[in-house]
This record gives structure tokens, C-alpha cells and sequence, in this order.
């Protein structure tokens, strides 16, 4: 009996000594398991601590995106937003401004090398840009007015809503389209619309005239001329803001179906647009906190790399407009289908 005793108080002496007193025994089991530092995670852990993407990762997404955007002018954000959503757990307001930010830098090599080769519109970029510009603020505040959910399904349905218009756009339908458009009393040959402007004389229809003297005479046909890519660019803007795709998607499937310029131009003109309402896009982001800059950082580097020699490669050896189409609806599709289905 005197045995079992001092058995007995031995254990307890020993349990306070570890500091595991009997009665604590059942709340300290009920309490959430500590991870010991250096041990690897468990899985509960690792969906909080996907905050970044890897190099390797960041570097093939980056890279991709480049390629796409500079084939088209649009596409980079539809790609790279899908995969940095997938590969990390950030919300998607911050996966928005983080890809923004590397699109940025890419799209700065695309429309450098446009620019040289004289495949840009510079007064229908200027014209879409300011626009963007006073709507992106109003699209980063809507932003953080949507769940992660909601935006992920608009920036997707966004996605899918382009495809026809890319994939039809030398189609009879189209051709039909513009055929009627030719014959009716719109701006679809009217000097003072911008689309016909490549320098400083409107050689297209060779009008000598410098376009600011024609500007004075009319002003007000000029700008009935031109409302529509004023529209075009307040809807990009704040699509840049809402979606951290740069409203290069809408602007540049609007300059496709809509216009008469080569799809070259289309594309230069387009990166170019974009600069000015991204860099006020990002200026808000980063003021709301929504950049990742270690993952910016990695996307933007590949992205710059992959724009510039795409575009060059694209100038120099002239790709085939169908093929670029094609396989720019085909990944637009496949980034669309990937962002709707995003869990929560």
C-alpha cells in the first residue's frame, strides 16, 4: 500500500514537473497542435503559407504571358492571372495588382519594339488612354467591393465574351458587317476618324492635310467622329481597375471587329494605350496594398524578356494574322474556363 502511494506521488511530482498539471491534461489535448520550427508543414499549413510563387514557376508564367501578349496585344493578364491564382492562396484583389504590375513592365518592351517599326496609332492611343486613366480609379474601388468569387467569374465570363469577335474577325460575317457599314452614312471612311491617322498627314486617303488643322475647322465632327474610342477607353480603364487585366482585352478585340487598321497597328496601338492607365492602375493598387512585389518581381523580369523578342520576331518574319487568332481564342478559352471554375 505505502508502495503504490509514493508510486503515485512520484508520477504527479514528475508531471509537474514538466509542467502538465492532471487537471490541464484535457484542455492542453484540446488545444490546436504548435508547429515545431524546422519540421515540415502540415497540410493544414501549407494552403496559408502559398503567399508566393517560385522561381521556376514565376519565370514559365511570365514567359508565356509575354509571348501571348505580344503576339496580340491581349492575352497577358488572361494568362498570367489564372496561374498566379492557381499556384498561390493571395486574394484575388492582390493577384490582380500583383500581375498588373509585371504586365506593366511587359507591355513597355511590346510597345518599344511596335513603336520602332511604325505599327502604332499614337493619336487613338492617346485618345483611349486618358479615359482609362480617370476610370481606372473607379474600377480598383469597385474591386474591393466583390468577393474573390464574383471577381474571378467576371474577370472569366470577360474572358469568354472576346473570343467570337477575335475568332470571327475575317469572317463573312464580319466582312458582311463592314460592308454595310460602308454604305451608310457612318465614320467608316471620314478622314477625322483616327483610325485613319498613322503621322502627321492622313496618307491613308491622301489627304495632305495635317489632321490638328482639320481638328480646328471641325471640331465638333471631329469629335463625333471619335466618341466611340473615348467609350472604348473609360470601359478599359475600368476594366483595368476591376479585373488587373489592363483593358487591353476589351480595347484591342474593339479595334479588331470595329476598325479597318491592320492587326499590327492594332496591336501597337493597343500596348501603347495601356501604359498610361496601368501605371494609374498600379498607382492604386499599391496604395490599397494590393501588390505582391516579391512575385511581381519574378513575372515582370520573364514578361519583359518574352515581350520584346516575340515582338521582334513577329515584325521581323510576319506571322500569320489566322494562326495568332487562333491560338490566342484558344488560350483565352482555356484561362477563361480556369478563372470561372476558381474556388472560393
Amino acid at each position: 500500500m505505502l508502495c503504490s502511494r509514493l508510486r503515485l506521488r512520484g508520477v504527479s511530482a514528475l508531471r509537474y514537473h514538466h509542467g502538465v498539471r492532471p487537471s490541464a491534461r484535457a484542455s492542453a489535448s484540446r488545444l490546436p497542435p504548435k508547429r515545431v520550427f524546422g519540421s515540415s508543414p502540415k497540410p493544414q499549413d501549407v494552403k496559408t503559407s502559398r503567399g508566393d510563387v517560385s522561381l521556376v514557376m514565376g519565370f514559365a508564367a511570365g514567359g508565356f504571358a509575354g509571348v501571348v501578349s505580344a503576339l496580340s496585344g491581349v492575352g497577358g493578364g488572361m494568362v498570367l492571372i489564372p496561374a498566379v491564382a492557381k499556384m498561390t492562396t493571395m486574394p484575388m484583389q492582390t493577384v490582380n495588382g500583383t500581375c498588373l504590375g509585371g504586365l506593366t513592365a511587359g507591355a513597355t518592351a511590346g510597345a518599344w519594339n511596335y513603336s520602332q517599326a511604325d505599327s502604332c496609332n499614337y493619336p487613338l492611343a492617346l485618345l483611349t488612354s486618358i479615359p482609362a486613366i480617370v476610370f481606372a480609379r473607379a474600377g480598383v474601388k469597385a474591386a474591393h467591393s466583390f468577393s474573390s468569387k464574383t471577381l474571378s467569374s467576371i474577370v472569366g465570363f470577360g474572358m469568354l465574351a472576346s473570343v467570337p469577335l477575335i475568332v470571327l474577325k475575317n469572317s463573312e460575317f464580319m466582312a458582311n458587317l463592314r460592308s454595310k457599314s460602308d454604305n451608310g452614312d457612318d465614320d467608316s471612311s471620314n478622314p477625322l476618324d483616327l483610325q485613319y491617322h498613322s503621322s502627321n498627314a492622313l496618307v491613308a486617303h491622301g489627304n495632305t492635310t495635317p489632321l490638328t488643322d482639320m481638328i480646328a475647322q471641325d471640331p465638333l465632327a471631329f469629335a463625333a467622329a471619335n466618341a466611340r474610342y473615348v467609350v472604348v477607353g473609360a470601359l478599359a480603364g475600368f476594366i483595368s481597375g476591376l479585373c488587373g487585366i489592363g483593358g487591353s482585352m476589351f480595347t484591342t478585340t474593339y479595334l479588331t471587329a470595329g476598325t479597318d487598321m491592320p492587326q499590327s497597328i492594332v496591336v501597337g496601338t493597343t500596348l501603347v494605350s495601356v501604359l498610361p492607365m496601368a501605371m494609374s492602375a498600379n498607382y492604386f493598387n499599391y496604395k490599397n496594398k494590393s501588390i505582391h512585389f516579391p512575385t511581381a518581381l519574378k513575372v515582370g523580369s520573364s514578361l519583359v524578356v518574352a515581350t520584346y523578342f516575340t515582338s521582334k520576331y513577329i515584325l521581323q518574319y510576319k506571322v500569320p494574322e489566322d494562326i495568332l487568332r487562333a491560338v490566342l481564342a484558344t488560350t483565352i478559352s482555356a484561362a477563361a474556363i480556369a478563372m470561372i471554375r476558381r474556388p472560393i
